[in-house]
């Protein structure tokens, strides 16, 4: 039996559940997890969902077989893998990015500094650690001296509905209005503000701001407000759309389909199931090249835009302007990655190798 920790409700895990649902055995995995709607998840298929209450916690952690931790936050998940390392040596890591950018962060607490300290002695411990990109690997090699397998990850979004993103695509944006969207979540590793500020000098262009605001890590809603007052300061309310409300994957995949251009200022692995969507709909999308993104987008084939080219230009049709072929090729690398029967066969070279299968 698998058992996944699975933190709050994303983009993905609606997706991820109906992959399992589908396409695996869904009585080999159990969830423990803290979701909004549990019901909603348990009608797509028969996975099993169990609430993170420490005491049954602890129980199904001794119960699986394996267990794969996608995102190392849950405090109690990291406690219990600290101190009981025969359930780390059965663990994979999914690493999703800010649960190993933490060891960057200034001014950490006393608390956060244990934790941390944790983390490494676990990275060192579990046998596989899963990563989005190669970049994440080093790093996590790097900051935290693992050495298990790694395994490449990736996870089921609306884009992998093809019949979905093929109408989409079909559609005429419509209007002269430029729509662009900047950042992912309200946290502060989006850099909200210096990619608006990158944005000023088209201020008094038709352009609409677009700002997903609607999730974030702690207070993100104090962040999501000082950033939409600083846009409106900026550009004026009637040019800044922030969005605070949560929608299901096939609406955010409607919503990215109306961008014209995407801003993600991440200063780290971030938003790149945003970066992969916005490509699929269109859109220009610019990164920045200092991150481990910028690379493993270029080794799939997918060739972005330099975000700190943004200030020099001098009208906002270089902005939008998108070589014709090489949109094309981005569509198309983008579209393969999102092909659900590769989903399924780097899961199951997950659940293979965990289990002692053969390595597809």
């Amino acid at each position: 039996m698998f058992l996944h920790i699975l933190g709050a409700e994303s983009m993905f895990t609606k997706e991820f559940f109906r992959m399992l649902s589908r396409d695996f055995t869904p009585s080999d995995h159990v969830f423990v997890g803290k979701y909004p709607d549990e019901s909603k998840f348990a009608k797509i298929g028969q996975c099993g969902i169990v609430q993170s209450r420490s005491l049954k916690m602890i129980r199904y952690l001794y119960k699986a077989d394996h267990i794969i931790v996608h995102g190392m936050f849950n405090k109690a998940v990291i406690l219990a893998l600290f101190f009981q390392p025969w359930l780390a040596k059965k663990s994979n890591w999914v690493v999703f990015g800010a649960d190993i950018y933490s060891y960057k962060k200034p001014n950490k607490s006393f608390t956060e500094k244990i934790f941390e300290k944790m983390k490494r002695r676990i990275a060192k411990r579990v046998p596989y650690i899963s990563t989005f990109s190669d970049g994440d690997w080093a790093l996590v090699q790097e900051w935290y001296g693992a050495k298990g397998k790694n395994l490449k990850v990736s996870y089921p979004l609306a884009g992998c509905n093809k019949e979905l993103v093929h109408s989409l695509q079909a559609e005429q944006k419509t209007g002269d209005t430029v729509n662009i969207i900047i950042g992912n979540s309200a946290t502060a590793t989006n850099q909200h503000i210096e990619a608006l500020d990158m944005l000023s000098h088209f201020k008094n262009e038709n352009i609409m701001i677009h700002l997903p605001l609607n999730y974030g890590l702690g207070d993100y809603k104090t962040y999501a407000q000082k950033v939409t007052d600083y846009a409106v300061s900026v550009f004026g309310e009637e040019k800044v759309c922030p969005l605070t409300e949560k929608l299901s994957g096939e609406d955010y995949l409607r919503y990215l389909n109306q961008m014209d251009v995407g801003l993600f200022n991440n200063n780290r692995q971030q938003a790149m199931g945003n970066i992969t969507q916005c490509v699929l709909c269109g859109a220009k999308v610019y990164i920045r090249k200092d991150t481990n993104m910028w690379e493993h987008y270029r080794k799939l084939g997918c060739s972005l835009y330099d975000i700190e080219e943004i200030p020099s230009m001098t009208s906002l049709e270089a902005l939008q302007a998108e070589d014709a072929d090489q949109k094309a090729r981005n569509i198309a690398a983008m579209s393969e990655r999102q092909d659900m029967g590769l989903k399924i066969r780097i899961w199951k070279n997950i659940f293979d190798t965990m289990a002692g299968g053969s390595e597809r």
